[in-house]
């Protein structure tokens, strides 16, 4: 029996890995534009996005362990029925429950791994992020200034450089400091140790304000400026964003506080439930893949597996509203939640055990075909359903 668990083991790792793994480099590549533009103008751009991507695999790991969860057993399933090995597990007279002990092993680990992920892993990812954000506005690694726009340096100084000078040195500048205005046909900025701020002006001139109401005009081939700048304050989290950087000890102080309370809502209690769930639901995930991966006996069918993604689309979308609609009641709205969508794991996984294999596939085939039938366009172009063709008889002519 070991050895069976270990090779339905096997069947499942590979596309369990793979489908994590697409799913990490598809969200990577959809901010990789954005975040390259985030830190494209300071002096360690490399550095900075690989402790952002760093940051954010975590997040992405747990977008994917759902997915994977459903797919990788689901696939096995399919591809096991395919050879006609997995028609061979019942008829042995093992019970679901022991043809899946090795499937909701891996299960197991991955509902551990998002658990992990959403109380701890995450929340620190957007902490280093949002560090990395301040020390970049901060101009711990470049100088705060952006081109072509006026900047207000502190509160006697405005400065404002083009763009279109060669490596390390802008175009134009112009710089108004009290009374002083000053002018430039190049600029170089950089930080000291302090923090300040040194600009120095090449070839310009500046307008000195004198007694009198009168100007007059100094020319000059260098001339340095020394600014403090303006402390940058940290960005305000909305309370949504504040509780998602919360790890396990602090949100759960936070819910239990939150609980004893008369406020008619309970935000802290409703993450961290949300975050349980999402853990949670991993382990059903092997079960709906029992049901829906099954194909007809005579027909490739897939319907089911579209349908297992789409319910992993809908728990998402169901949990975001539970975890938002019903903080006045976080621990019941969760429970509800949950138990909703276990009855109709089970529901599914008895229909599929009390039916022939691909029950569910042909019965979302017929739903279809049902429906093309009733549109106009769909009319006469319904096809024949393969996996209910009568079978020639071969058997030689008496």
């Amino acid at each position: 029996m070991k050895r069976i668990d270990l090779y339905l083991l096997r069947q499942e790792v590979t596309g369990f890995v793979a489908t994590i793994g697409i799913v990490v480099i598809l969200l990577s590549l959809e901010n990789v534009q954005r975040m390259w533009d985030f830190v494209s103008g300071t002096d360690a751009p490399g550095l900075l996005m690989a402790r952002m991507m760093t940051a954010l695999v975590p997040e992405y790991v747990g977008v994917g362990l759902p997915i994977a969860s459903f797919l990788a057993p689901a696939l096995a399933i399919r591809g096991l029925a395919k050879r006609g090995e997995w028609q061979v597990l019942p008829a042995t007279g093992l019970s679901p429950w022991r043809i899946m002990r090795a499937p909701m092993l891996l299960a197991l680990a991955a509902a551990l791994l998002q658990l992990g992920i959403r109380l701890e892993i995450e929340p620190l990812g957007e902490r280093t992020l949002d560090a990395i954000g301040h020390d970049i506005r901060e101009g711990d690694y470049g100088t705060p200034i952006t081109l072509d726009k006026f900047i207000q340096l502190d509160d006697r100084t405005a400065i404002y450089l083009a763009p279109g000078g060669t490596r390390g040195e802008t175009g134009a500048v112009f710089v108004k400091r009290g009374g002083d205005v000053f002018t430039a046909r190049r600029a170089t900025a950089s930080r000291d140790q302090t923090g300040r701020l040194d600009v120095d002006l090449y070839n310009g001139e500046q307008l000195l304000k004198e007694g009198g109401g009168s100007r007059s005009i100094l020319s000059f081939s260098e001339y340095h400026l020394s600014v403090q700048l303006k402390a940058v304050p940290r960005k305000q989290l909305s309370p949504t964003d504040r509780l998602d950087r919360l790890g396990t000890a602090q949100l759960a102080s936070e819910a239990a506080a939150g609980l004893k309370t008369d406020n008619p809502t309970h935000p802290a209690a409703s993450a961290m439930m949300a975050r349980i769930s999402s853990a949670l639901f991993c382990l059903m995930l092997p079960w709906l893949a029992f049901a829906l991966a099954l194909p007809p006996k005579r027909g490739s069918g897939g319907a089911g597996l579209a349908i297992g993604i789409g319910l992993i689309v809908l728990f998402l979308r169901t949990a975001d509203i539970v975890e938002t609609g019903y903080g006045a009641h976080p621990l019941l709205a969760a429970g509800i939640h949950m138990l909703a969508w276990l009855a109709m794991t089970v529901a599914l996984v008895r229909y599929g055990i009390t039916h022939d294999d691909g029950a569910i596939d042909r019965a979302l085939g017929k739903a279809g075909k049902a429906l093309l039938k009733l549109l106009p366009f769909g009319k006469h172009r319904v096809p024949p359903d393969e996996s209910e063709s009568p079978q020639a008889d071969l058997s030689p002519a008496a």
